[in-house]
């Protein structure tokens, strides 16, 4: 997940993967930290395991930064 509408729509989702074993990523698309926070915390999703903290705006630059950060 990585933007607010995101993190709306993926908790109950979350929350199902919650009881296997799986791992959450945010990408930090829209980077914000408090924000993000804020939202997870309200929708009472556990605290991502990995922050990814993004730093270009541009999608196809972003999947670059993705592939990269993590290969």
């Amino acid at each position: 997940m990585g933007t607010k509408p995101e993190i709306i729509k993926l908790s109950p989702i979350i929350h199902q993967l919650d009881k296997k074993n799986s791992f959450v990523i945010f990408t930090g698309q829209h980077y914000d930290y408090n924000l993000s926070l804020q939202f997870i915390e309200e929708l009472d999703i556990r605290k991502p395991d990995y922050w990814m903290e993004l730093t270009k705006s541009n999608p196809s630059l972003q999947i670059g930064e993705i592939i990269t950060k993590n290969f």
